[in-house]
């Protein structure tokens, strides 16, 4: 299939009657969104190149079924970056697109985002998950966006799974969120050495106190000059913090159950 994005007025315009729409959101299976415009293939960019769209997994984790849904987002992301990246070469700047984000939400992937994310009247979740949040916020709160960077970030041919590091990032992904939304979180080299101190601790009690770590990291950044620092020194401060965290009484005044 050719590599498409929606054009800028068609985000505009859904963004712009996003609360008018919010119930075919719920009502609708399969995607609305060219019902809503005569010229539906117009607002389409085709941008000359052929990609596959993986086939995700549509599976929500439930006691019944035993399974973890962050290693059923791992897996997609492992799918997605391996076709994506590894054999079309998409760029980030592509992935990152709202054009791109917001086409994958609403036409290709919409059946997995009613099954993973269902709307249900619920105007902040569309506006987080179904379309590119500014800032931060949009590598973490976007579910496609979540995908692509998450796998883009840690990836690392030099390991024997060069997912390795992927897969801690989506099993701790409270606290990884709160780094990924700090300025230093575009950072592979300070992302990569957070993610190796959470493997090599391993405490799940990390989960509990998701914006503690970023904010100890935020902290070391401004007494270490970081280009100074070797990796293995990086990840021996970030261990510490993690001890420190997880064998405290600190309790985390923000945790919340996610939407």
């Amino acid at each position: 299939m050719i590599l498409k994005m929606y054009t800028d007025y068609l985000v505009n315009d859904l963004k712009t009657n996003r609360i008018n729409n919010i119930n075919l959101y719920d009502t609708n299976k399969h995607s609305f969104v060219s019902s809503l415009y005569n010229n539906y293939d117009l607002e389409l960019y085709n941008m000359e190149k052929e990609v596959d769209y993986p086939e995700l997994d549509l599976t929500i984790a439930t006691k019944e079924n035993g399974k973890n849904q962050w290693e059923i987002d791992f897996n997609n992301a492992v799918k997605l970056h391996k076709e994506f990246v590894l054999k079309y070469d998409v760029p980030l700047s592509i992935l990152s697109d709202e054009r791109f984000i917001t086409y994958l939400t609403h036409d290709i992937y919409y059946e997995y985002m009613i099954c993973r994310w269902p709307v249900n009247g619920k105007e902040n979740r569309l506006n987080q998950k179904y379309f590119l949040p500014t800032g931060g916020q949009g590598f973490t709160r976007n579910m496609f966006m979540r995908l692509f960077w998450y796998a883009y970030i840690t990836y690392d041919s030099s390991l024997a799974d060069p997912y390795e590091l992927t897969r801690i990032a989506f099993e701790y992904a409270d606290p990884v969120n709160q780094i990924m939304e700090r300025k230093y979180g575009k950072s592979e080299r300070i992302v990569k050495a957070a993610l190796r101190a959470i493997k090599n601790i391993g405490s799940k009690e990390l989960n509990q106190k998701r914006t503690i770590y970023g904010k100890r990291i935020n902290n070391i950044l401004s007494l270490y000059a970081l280009d100074v620092l070797k990796e293995n020194e990086l990840v021996s401060l970030f261990e510490k913090e993690i001890k420190g965290i997880v064998e405290s009484d600190i309790v985390d005044s923000s945790l919340v159950e996610e939407e």
